[in-house]
């Protein structure tokens, strides 16, 4: 992929700073110059506290922002939800004129696919909620449908809700205008600068080791992606979050394939399309996700794996189904980049229960461009009052317990987790992955009397009880992870409502 970022769209955007000597102290020290870091940074600037240094290992943008898709929506799954999103679509759209930078903002609407009666309604609360909070939306019909997406067929269509101000950006130019606004406002940026440990005393953050020295804050905002795990390790804070492979693809010319197109996801089928000069982007949230450990994640930035064709072929095939145009194009580029994931693909924002004035943003699972201005205003306001001032409970890294760190853990929920962006939210769904971590010694006496188990932090709880005959069935697989005397009838397989994607 051409990469977004790179060094001469960085630092030459604005006075180059970033071999400047490390300040000894500042009040804020932001970690990570991605679309995150270079937002919280912004919304610190704008609010007054410009005594804050941002920190990047390599250069503005190198890490997950590069490589993502940047699609951007005004709405969520949830009235909070929606309230961040529809920020940052409204920010994006006044951005380009703010930074000065093209950005390459592209207003061309998005477009959700229901297939199923279930998606149907998910997709109909979607548009309730979303027009409550003043976001425009259509729902089409056939012939709306085909105007709107003439290269794809309308077979096996139960419905489809357009959002007309949605759209896609350049992230790694958008982060380097979001860089560029804090910079402008006094944020001191440094690039190529390693953070090695977060510093404490007792329970206070008092600063940060880095490979050029000590630097002495008041408070320290982490916001580094699929490496803020590690780094909050160094000062024994436990930040749950596991990277995974994001594929997309390219392919080579389309006729039709114009930038009037409006983002395409075809949710069922796990995949979503996009328009780039002239080809069409295909990108997948699989529902077997590919689990990376840290280690195999190259550290100097741009960080890329190989291509999985063999893996990305059924996602390919449905969506050549539905856009035929794709099959007989062909494909010119193959995307396989790390992103990180949590344990219940929600966020990780706040400060953490284990370490006062350290603040998390992290864990966006393939997310984060549509939710930077939002959280970056958020946390801005939370680390500045010392309260968030909005709903946080479903994000805030502190519903996580210890155990959900363990990295053997977090592999096999980030198997599941990936593909979860795009599955069905069904009420009170649970994992099916990372289960029977925490049993009470009355478990195998509450299956007996016919429970039927939900998990909260790893604790399986008895959701609700019911005759055998009225349980779901399981498969003989989730059978043999249980490896116990339970019966398999004893467990139902639903996660927790959060936030589904449209």
């Amino acid at each position: 992929m051409d990469r977004l970022v790179d060094r001469t769209v960085s630092a030459n955007m604005f006075t180059d700073t970033s071999h400047d000597p490390l300040p000894t102290h500042v009040r804020t020290i932001v970690i990570g110059g991605g679309i995150i870091g270079a937002s919280i940074a912004y919304h610190l600037s704008v609010a007054g506290e410009n005594d804050t240094l941002l920190l990047e290992s390599n250069v503005l943008g190198s890490g997950t922002s590069w490589h993502a898709a940047g699609l951007v929506t005004g709405a969520r799954g949830t009235t909070t939800m929606t309230k961040l999103a529809k920020y940052g679509l409204d920010f994006y759209g006044q951005l380009e004129q703010m930074s000065g930078l093209d950005v390459s903002f592209q207003r061309c609407g998005s477009l959700s696919v229901a297939r199923t009666a279930g998606r149907v309604d998910e997709l109909l609360y979607a548009k309730d909620v979303a027009d409550q909070q003043g976001v425009r939306t259509e729902w089409l019909t056939e012939d709306r449908y085909k105007e709107l997406w003439p290269l794809a067929t309308y077979s096996g269509v139960a419905g489809a809700l357009l959002l007309p101000d949605d759209g896609h950006i350049n992230p790694g130019h958008a982060t380097v205008a979001l860089a560029k606004l804090a910079h402008s406002f006094g944020t001191q940026i440094r690039e190529n600068v390693a953070v090695l440990k977060i510093l404490r005393q007792g329970d206070l953050v008092v600063g940060v080791l880095t490979d050029q020295g000590i630097v002495h804050c008041d408070r320290v905002i982490l916001a580094c992606g699929l490496w803020t795990r590690d780094l909050a390790a160094t000062a024994g804070v436990k930040v749950p979050l596991y990277a995974a492979e994001h594929i997309h693809v390219r392919s080579a010319e389309i006729s039709g394939a114009v930038p009037e197109l409006p983002v395409y996801r075809d949710l069922d089928n796990s995949y979503y399309i996009r328009h780039e000069a002239g080809r069409l982007l295909v990108g997948a949230f699989e529902p077997d996700g590919l689990p990376r450990a840290l280690e195999e994640v190259p550290s100097n930035g741009f960080a890329e794996f190989e291509p999985e064709w063999e893996h990305f072929a059924p996602i390919r095939a449905k969506a050549e189904g539905v856009v035929p145009a794709l099959s007989s194009a062909g494909f010119d580029r193959f995307l396989n980049a790390p992103e990180s994931f949590t344990p219940d693909a929600n966020f990780a924002v706040g400060e953490t229960s284990e370490l006062s004035n350290l603040f998390v943003a992290a864990g966006f699972n393939s997310q984060g461009i549509i939710f930077a201005p939002g959280i970056g205003k958020e946390l801005a306001e939370w680390v500045i009052s010392g309260t968030p001032g909005f709903d946080s409970s479903s994000v805030d890294v502190q519903r996580f317990s210890g155990h959900q760190n363990n990295r053997k853990y977090l592999k096999a929920r980030t198997k599941e987790g990936l593909g979860r962006l795009y599955a069905m939210h069904w009420p009170n769904l649970q994992m099916e992955t990372g289960r029977n971590v925490r049993r009470t010694p009355l478990h195998g006496r509450l299956a007996e009397l016919g429970a039927c188990f939900g998990e909260v932090n790893g604790g399986e709880r008895a959701n609700w009880y019911g005759a055998p005959e009225h349980l779901p069935p399981m498969t003989t697989a989730m059978d043999a992870r249980l490896g116990s005397t339970v019966s398999p009838r004893n467990i139902k397989r639903h996660v927790r409502v959060w936030s589904f994607s449209i």
